[in-house]
């Protein structure tokens, strides 16, 4: 206490230009900001006030001024009592979108797991832009970002999520090529997006069934292409939920590892899954190559 009223004495002779109207510079804020173990107690929690001013100079907000942000800090010492800056004043339309997501639902119907802002870009004074590599929002960083939360039962137990789903990405054919480095393969928001996470009930939704094989063909054109103009893709384009889009064949987290269709070793009881008539009907002798797993229903349906 008496640490910040000696402070407060003499910034007080710092800032009298600020009566005037001038910006209270940052050395001024960064005067009891910047020192390590400032904090204070607020609703009986001691709650650290402290910002780290060489991670804030290497951060996506090193162009901007404290009172930017802290816009109703017009003299010091302030008021103890202050308005808790938003990302939406510069951010809009992330925020409307994120306001409209899974997370943001969440955090407006009181769950406090549910990922923010801050959860996923990192502590706002030293947030780093998605180009730099080191960035929780990095390419390479995504699925570990997103872990964070979603491999932990305590947070997902409530939302009747399994944490198997981030475990089976893991161990899926993007999330092997990802972690051994590419740049390419698929992480979380390529398939879910970034701010305006949908449910995979929402028809808006970048994974609602319909929606899916336009979600693949972002990166898998050429896939996308052919199963548009097959049957089941005229199919799907036609409204018919139980025509099989992309994941109902690769599986959607799994994708390459317990994969359902693989050229290199084909699986016919994928496609009998739906076409059960067919499978009744199917008879072929035990040396037959589909029976030897070298080939599937695909080698003549092609």
């Amino acid at each position: 206490m008496w640490r910040f009223s000696l402070l407060a004495s003499l910034l007080l002779v710092s800032v009298s230009a600020s009566a005037a109207g001038a910006r209270i510079p940052d050395s001024t804020c960064l005067a009891c900001h910047g020192t390590p173990g400032f904090s204070q107690t607020i609703a009986g929690k001691q709650v650290s006030l402290f910002v780290d001013p060489a991670l804030f100079a290497k951060s996506a907000h090193q162009a901007f001024h404290c009172t930017d942000c802290h816009s109703d800090i017009h003299r010091i010492p302030h008021p103890s009592q202050l308005r808790l800056p938003t990302c939406a004043s510069c951010h809009g339309a992330e925020t409307n979108a994120y306001q409209l997501s899974v997370h943001g639902r969440a955090v407006a119907a009181g769950n406090t797991h549910a990922a923010t802002c801050e959860d996923c870009h990192g502590n706002v004074h030293a947030l780093l832009p998605p180009s730099d590599p080191v960035s929780r929002v990095a390419h390479a960083n995504v699925p570990k970002t997103c872990g964070s939360c979603h491999q932990s039962n305590f947070v997902m137990e409530a939302t009747g999520i399994s944490t198997q789903v981030f475990a089976a990405y893991q161990g899926s054919v993007h999330g092997r090529a990802v972690a051994a480095g590419s740049v390419n393969a698929a992480v979380c928001s390529d398939c879910h997006g970034a701010h305006l996470i949908l449910s995979p009930r929402n028809p808006q939704s970048s994974i609602y069934k319909f929606n899916v094989p336009k979600t693949c063909g972002k990166c898998h054109r050429t896939q996308e292409s052919d199963y548009e103009q097959s049957v089941h893709g005229r199919a799907l384009q036609r409204g018919i939920w139980s025509s099989p889009g992309c994941t109902d064949c690769h599986r959607m987290h799994s994708s390459g590892k317990t994969v359902r269709y693989s050229l290199k070793k084909p699986d016919p009881q994928l496609c009998y899954d739906c076409h059960r008539e067919q499978q009744a009907k199917a008879s072929f002798p035990s040396h037959h190559p589909i029976k030897e797993g070298k080939m599937n229903c695909s080698s003549c349906h092609n």
